[in-house]
């Protein structure tokens, strides 16, 4: 762990390379491929333009937004129809990139259909009925509950050793208590892992096998997804960050989050629980903008996310049949996510503008 953390730092979109990977290349999907229509709107990315909220009286278009910001792949889609598709650094419709902790809103969906198959009874049980290895006496208030919420108020090892170890079970069991549960929200990564780890233990298969025959297999993806695993001695999938897929294969993944997680009319998610998804909380510590490993964004817009480091994301408007991909690379900010939910909301402005949702 330490040559992986010191030699490669802070994480980029390539840094899934350095970890052994695993596909569901050999296994056929249920469904066939889900094609999107494609109607691009030849002025779109020149018609659009952005206010950086940091510096109000710059005003540029969406293209050079996109450009600036070392975007690697943006796909608008609305309706189900592909209006607009940008890829840059020579990555195209086949390329495979990262999502970063876009991945821990797979680990929530895996958890509703536990849930509603009744492998696992609710969200209000103990981890320790499940996480067997630590005391219950110390860790028997943590819920569920807690880690879908990063409210369960456990101290843990840190993303270093989460990340770059060879071992993430072992660095992603708590090493004590820093508050109460249901107290204070507090986003670890490790909640995130643990909530895969008990999905495995109640289904005693991988995580990337219940992904592919739940989810993948039968949504209408394209190509095949790869994991990161921690080593090739454990096995583990680091599921709080490290699933990579093409940017179409993301969006047909934020279709049916969007559309109540149904496709061609199955249940792939229950809808009960993508409704619960995106219905913020403000009690137990709750983060306003965060439900069970999804984010929300203002009020107004209706509007919910997957989303990950340094600006990756699905975005998903229901009420406006609008879905917005983003794909990408660090950039000097940050926090990106502070400077693409504006974008994306001034975007939704102006395409309101110009008719698209009436």
């Amino acid at each position: 762990m330490p040559y992986r953390a010191i030699v490669h730092n802070i994480p980029k979109i390539k840094t899934n390379e350095i970890f052994p990977l695993v596909s569901a290349v050999s296994k056929d999907p249920v469904e066939p491929v889900f094609v999107f229509e494609e109607k691009p709107v030849q002025d779109f990315g020149q018609r659009y333009r952005f206010a950086n909220l940091m510096h109000l009286f710059q005003q540029t278009t969406l293209e050079k937004t996109l450009r600036d910001n070392k975007t690697r792949a943006f796909l608008v889609i609305h309706k189900d129809t592909i209006i607009y598709e940008r890829y840059f650094k020579g990555r195209d419709e086949q390329s495979y990139l990262t999502s970063f902790s876009m991945a821990k809103s797979t680990i929530s969906s895996l958890l509703g259909i536990a849930i509603g198959e009744g492998t696992i009874p609710d969200v209000h049980q103990p981890i320790t009925r499940y996480l067997t290895e630590l005391d219950s006496v110390v860790y028997g208030k943590v819920t569920i509950e807690h880690l879908l919420q990063h409210t369960s108020g456990l101290k843990f090892s840190g993303i270093g050793k989460i990340y770059y170890g060879k071992d993430v079970l072992k660095h992603s069991l708590p090493k004590g208590i820093l508050q109460a549960p249901g107290t204070g929200f507090r986003y670890e990564n490790a909640n995130s892992q643990l909530l895969g780890i008990i999905i495995e233990r109640v289904y005693q298969k991988p995580i990337y096998e219940l992904w592919h025959d739940k989810v993948w297999s039968r949504i209408g993806t394209e190509y095949p997804f790869r994991w990161a695993l921690d080593s090739r001695k454990h096995q583990q999938a680091k599921v709080f960050c490290c699933l990579d897929a093409t940017a179409r294969d993301f969006a047909r993944l934020g279709r049916v989050w969007m559309n109540k997680g149904k496709y061609n009319d199955q249940n792939i998610i229950p809808e009960a629980w993508m409704e619960t998804v995106q219905q913020p909380l403000i009690s137990e510590g709750a983060a306003v903008n965060y439900k069970y490993q999804f984010w929300q964004a203002p009020k107004g817009y209706g509007c919910f996310l997957a989303a990950g480091m340094f600006g990756q994301m699905v975005f998903m408007c229901p009420e406006r049949e609008l879905m917005i991909v983003r794909l990408g690379e660090r950039h000097n900010l940050q926090m990106d996510d502070k400077f693409w939910i504006p974008v994306f909301l001034q975007l939704i402005d102006q395409m309101e503008l110009d008719g698209y949702f009436q």
